[in-house]
């Protein structure tokens, strides 16, 4: 509950507000019933003119409190939804902003669907309780305790009528809280999940229509939606209950009090408005913790939206600013470096030891899951080392200001992910302030204007790029890392969707732009990255071999068979059985000389 009050203390000031016209409603509410007293008193009475004026004068008054009452509602409703949807809306940027933070390895904590269910749905869950709880949680009690107070002052003989029903009000609630709060928790989990199964078909309907899975997944949407289903009935079915059983509470009480109120007439020792006034003033009690019944059944779901926002919040954080240290040139070494995912056994990659020197291109290339682009993500701190330092210029990029390292960076993921607008908003992501023409020479550059012309800088991209093919999305990719003209670019195999006659225009283009840069690449043609001042062979997280393409066809096992696996690849001196002749490829990972 800190982060709701924390989030709650900016609307103080208008809270004090809502409080007293909060006791202004409550006022007129336990007002009303007191005039109609003293009216149905005094016109049972009523044998003059007198009599009729006292009447029609208390008529007015009654009019008078219920416009009162009804203008105070209506401002504490008003307030309560400024409040409460200042609170979500607060909530809802402090999430969203903790989670941009996250590094690649607190993201992967959480699903994508459980995070955006928590910045909606769980969000929405506190909005209504915070709107609900200032009408309600505050009118109610005053409501219930005045009522009471006033009860008894029209007849302390009935009292023990309302304490018999205030009774049986609180096992109800007692038994409600019991069958409903375990579910709420259930229900949370369960919408994540169907959120997460809604998500993974709609992004990935074209796998599903292509491998006719349509049935599979359509059983398991219906069985998460069944149990979502179930659960959600138990809540409402029980909920649902709650307010017939109230309304019996009620005219059970109010039948009790025309009983023992109508002997204590036939008695003399109480009037008919009196009787009418503690038959209001007891709905006014009863309803009024009915009232505060629905919120309190709602708090236990909104305690918990609160703990899973608390969770995502209170996640620590892993890779932040330490330093401000300035690079000397932006030389990338990598010394000695491992790394492995969160509390897992084994290094994803051991002991990488490695130079990438400034204005030329260094490559890396390795088989599936050898840890390739682990290594690139080092770089921007994605992730951070588990061992070991990864440096520019000499400077640890734990030492560097997180904005000023990343800025320096012109980055190109393995997946071409791209935004909802045009393709000069897209490019500007690199660089916000980058003219049309800037736009237009990285295009250019990313051999992208041949598609892009046909609808200009500003034509349509679709969420994701899905009207764009895997190489245009490529491209756009490359032109957004382009236009930032940062001194140093990773490349993360991103060239894959190319054909060979695009791929070696786009090399060729970016040789001339680039050559002033570090650039460090991931490829799995050997075709890309024979020109690559420097090559490194990765196998199983580790470094087999370093050079060039020369040196490695000739020296290096595992580079020579990643060459021996593509068409049009010469291989260096081998045997006819395949053996490799003076093989002196360091497999321990050690540099190898070129000069050998």
């Amino acid at each position: 509950m800190k982060l709701f009050f924390r989030n709650l203390k900016p609307f103080a000031g208008i809270l004090v507000i809502a409080m007293i016209v909060l006791g202004v409603q409550a006022y007129t509410s336990l007002k009303l019933p007191d005039l109609m007293s003293d009216m149905v008193n005094a016109g049972i009475k009523a044998t003059n003119s007198k009599a009729t004026d006292f009447i029609w004068g208390k008529g007015v008054e009654m009019i008078l409190v219920t416009l009162v009452g009804a203008g105070a509602a209506v401002l504490v409703s008003f307030i309560a939804a400024i409040i409460g949807t200042g609170i979500s809306r607060n909530l809802r940027k402090e999430v969203f902003e903790k989670v941009t933070s996250f590094s690649q390895g607190e993201f992967n904590n959480f699903s994508t669907a459980s995070l955006i269910t928590r910045n909606t749905n769980d969000i929405s869950q506190v909005q209504m309780v915070s709107i609900l709880g200032i009408r309600l949680l505050c009118y109610s009690p005053i409501l219930g305790i005045g009522g009471i107070v006033m009860a008894l002052r029209k007849s302390t003989s009935l009292g023990w009528i309302i304490a018999v029903s205030l009774l049986v009000v609180f096992l109800i609630i007692g038994m409600l809280f019991i069958l409903i709060t375990p579910k709420f928790k259930r229900l949370q989990k369960l919408t994540d999940k169907i959120n997460l199964i809604a998500r993974e078909n709609l992004t990935g309907l074209l796998i599903i229509r292509a491998f006719n899975a349509k049935d599979h997944e359509l059983e398991r949407f219906n069985e998460s939606n069944e149990n979502l289903r179930s659960v959600s009935r138990i809540i409402m079915g029980t909920m649902g209950g709650l307010f017939p059983t109230m309304m019996f509470v009620m005219n059970a009480t109010a039948v009790a009090i025309l009983w023992y109120g109508g002997k204590s007439i036939d008695m003399g020792n109480m009037q008919v408005g009196d009787m009418i006034a503690f038959i209001q003033y007891s709905m006014q009690i009863i309803m009024s913790f009915l009232l505060l019944t629905m919120v309190f059944v709602l708090l236990p779901r909104a305690g918990i939206s609160l703990s899973r926002l608390q969770e995502v919040l209170e996640t620590p954080v892993e890779i932040f600013t330490t330093d401000d240290r300035e690079p000397v040139g932006y030389t990338v070494e990598f010394n000695d470096v491992c790394f492995k995912y969160g509390d897992a056994e084994k290094n994803v990659i051991d002991h990488i030891t490695f130079t990438a020197e400034e204005g030329k291109t260094t490559a890396i290339i390795g088989s599936t899951g050898s840890g390739k682009s682990t290594i690139l993500q080092l770089i921007p701190r994605l992730f951070d080392v588990t061992c070991g330092n990864v440096t520019i210029g000499g400077v640890d990029v734990r030492r560097m200001d997180l904005k000023k390292l990343r800025d320096m960076i012109g980055y190109v993921p393995q997946k071409g992910m791209l935004f909802k607008g045009t393709f000069a908003s897209n490019l500007r992501f690199g660089d916000p302030r980058g003219s049309d023409d800037a736009v237009k020479k990285a295009l250019a550059q990313a051999q992208a204007m041949d598609f892009v012309s046909e609808n200009g800088i500003e034509g349509e991209v679709s969420q994701g790029g899905a009207n764009l093919s895997g190489g245009q999305k490529q491209r756009i990719a490359i032109a957004r890392a382009l236009i930032k003209n940062a001194p140093i670019y990773i490349f993360d195999d991103t060239f894959s969707a190319l054909d060979y006659k695009t791929d070696r225009e786009l090399r060729m283009a970016l040789r001339n732009e680039m050559s002033h840069a570090t650039v460090i690449m991931v490829a799995q043609r050997v075709s890309m990255i024979k020109d690559a001042d420097r090559i490194i062979v990765l196998d199983n997280g580790e470094i087999v071999g370093q050079g060039t393409h020369d040196y490695l066809i000739n020296n290096c096992p595992v580079y020579i068979e990643i060459a021996k696996s593509q068409p049009n690849m010469e291989i260096g001196q081998t045997q006819e059985n395949g053996n490799i002749l003076n093989s002196q490829a360091d497999g321990k990972g050690g540099e190898i000389n070129e000069q050998a």
